[in-house]
């Protein structure tokens, strides 16, 4: 079980301005304060809003050079093969489609697996998780690709899953992983991530949309915009904390169009309820009063 603490972390690239003026940089995450548990934790926010980077931050695919602030697993540095240790199932899978599904799941087992593991120990773990995810049916088909039909998008983000889960990571990152998948198919998905995080993994993915019932199935909220974080919490928290800054979601939204809708500015202009009433909207306001919140809290 791991708990990954975000203090004040902040990620900034290089950008080239052009042969006669001096490169830029561009900062992508601002001061981002979270923490990640055992459970489903999820990343929600619109489209160029960071989630991938801070995944990215998480994980430790991203430069040490271009981070501020710290990252720690366990009150501690991350080691330096953090890569290793943590599954990463990025949005776009990288199956072979000539190979069966079970096929895909040996290979990453053989290339990722210590070699003191025999093959059969494999073997006996690869059908183990083919039962867990839901794939027994399917294990000896084809994956297939754009030229060859195979499995269904859901069984292709099960196998994904099931690559990153061959090495047993205390951690399991997914980027957006109910992309392209039908609204049944996509609860599926997030079920299967549930079950995970019941069994004391710390699974951390982002979300662009959801319906209401998957938004109830995370444990542990962030919400992004910008590359600013806007609100940490459970779904219920933020929903109080939105109402508080003047943010109504009727009964009949779903909250995670109501997320979106505030995050692009589609709310307001709306007062927030404080003594002077200021007009706020979307932006540095919400960021700036999520801030003062946590300065004021108890904990």
């Amino acid at each position: 079980m791991k708990t990954i603490t975000l203090h004040d972390v902040s990620y900034e690239v290089f950008t080239e301005n052009g042969c006669f003026r001096k490169a830029s940089t561009n900062k992508i995450l601002h001061r981002i304060s979270a923490q990640f548990t055992p459970g489903l934790n999820a990343i929600f926010g619109p489209t160029g809003g960071g989630k991938s980077t801070l995944l990215d931050v998480i994980s430790g695919r991203k430069p040490r050079s271009m981070l501020t602030g710290q990252v720690l697993i366990d009150g501690k540095k991350p080691p330096k093969n953090l890569q290793c240790m943590v599954g990463y199932v990025v949005q776009d899978d990288f199956l072979t489609g000539t190979l069966t599904v079970r096929e895909n799941l040996m290979f990453s087992a053989n290339l990722r697996l210590p070699t003191s593991i025999s093959r059969e120990d494999k073997r006996k773990k690869i059908n183990h998780l083919l039962v867990d995810l839901g794939l027994g049916s399917c294990a000896d088909s084809l994956v297939g690709s754009l030229l060859s039909r195979g499995i269904s998008g859901g069984e292709r983000k099960r196998t994904a899953i099931g690559m990153e889960l061959s090495i047993d990571p205390s951690v399991l990152i997914l980027d957006e992983p109910t992309t392209g998948l039908d609204a049944t198919t996509a609860r599926s998905v997030m079920t299967l991530l549930q079950s995970l995080s019941t069994k004391g993994k710390t699974v951390i993915c982002s979300v662009h949309q959801a319906r209401r019932d998957i938004l109830n199935m995370i444990d542990n909220l962030v919400l992004l915009a910008g590359g600013r974080a806007v609100f940490h919490g459970s779904v219920e928290e933020a929903l109080q904390h939105f109402e508080q800054c003047g943010f109504h979601c009727d009964t009949s939204c779903n909250p995670a169009d109501f997320f979106l809708d505030v995050l692009h500015g589609e709310a307001g202009p709306i007062k927030m309820k404080t003594e002077i009433g200021k007009t706020i909207g979307y932006g540095d306001e919400l960021v700036t009063s999520f801030s003062a919140k946590k300065r004021h809290s108890p904990n």
